[in-house]
């Protein structure tokens, strides 16, 4: 067990809350036990860390025997270096050090392609939260643009598995645009304003990408422009706009890619 929070290990693990050490070293750390749980399943982790207060319990044991299982370093360290290389205020004393997850665009613009395009969105619970319902909806993957770093610990732990699970990748926005006009992927642009149609009027068969400004800025115009279509979330005044992850939710049920059906 190691005890010293001066040691190398202990000082590389805390690094990887910052993400120059995650983009140099290509691994990331998520952590508390369900999202462990669900990274020693769906991912590719190279560490297990527990921390003294979970060894022996019924949790942590768990944890070892997936770990092991799969042939995955545990290493175990005690309580006060454990907070050292913790991004919570509560940490639950489990974390995995894993390859960073995401995916390259020309593997999620396929010709079934059922697309969610979050635009903007900075902060990595609400990303992580998009990521979540487009799996449960049906989604075959995210593309975000200009928006939050695939690799942040709060981005992973707000998508739980759907993280490890759904493919997941980064753009800037002329990328995505160029590759979906040679993909012939129809882009269907979320607008605030009723400039289009509404969201239950909209065609939503693949290959598809429905396109999700954040709620302060919206969607570039460069997205709105380009669209096959412009829809919008009819809402009672005065309310003026959904939280991202929300709206997200709602136009992907309404797309019905989850029960088989794109209209």
């Amino acid at each position: 067990m190691i005890t010293s929070r001066q040691n190398t290990r202990i000082k590389f693990l805390a690094a990887l809350q910052r993400k120059e050490a995650r983009k140099e070293s290509g691994l990331s750390i998520v952590e508390g036990c369900r999202i462990v749980k669900e990274a020693l399943l769906y991912a590719d982790p190279q560490t297990l860390v527990l921390s003294e207060i979970l060894i022996g319990t019924a949790a942590g044991e768990e944890l070892r025997e997936m770990a092991r299982e799969r042939s995955i370093e545990v290493l175990e360290i005690d309580e006060s270096c454990y907070r050292k290389i913790s991004g919570l205020k509560n940490p639950e004393g489990a974390a995995a050090v894993l390859t960073c997850p995401e995916t390259a665009l020309a593997d999620i613009m396929t010709d079934d392609a059922r697309l969610i395009v979050p635009a903007g969105i900075q902060n990595p619970g609400n990303a992580g939260a998009i990521v979540r319902v487009a799996e449960a909806a049906g989604a075959s993957g995210c593309i975000f643009l200009d928006g939050v770093d695939l690799t942040h610990p709060g981005f992973l732990r707000a998508a739980a598995g759907s993280g490890f699970r759904l493919p997941s990748a980064s753009s800037e926005r002329t990328i995505f645009l160029a590759a979906a006009r040679s993909s012939s992927i129809r882009i269907l642009a979320a607008t605030s304003t009723k400039d289009g149609i509404p969201y239950t009027e909209a065609v939503y068969s693949p290959p598809a990408a429905i396109c999700i400004g954040s709620e302060g800025e919206g969607l570039p115009k460069e997205i709105i422009q380009a669209a096959d279509a412009r829809i919008f979330i009819p809402m009672r005044k005065p309310v003026e706009s959904l939280n991202a992850a929300v709206a997200a939710g709602i136009i992907l049920y309404r797309a019905g890619w989850g029960m088989g059906s794109g209209e």
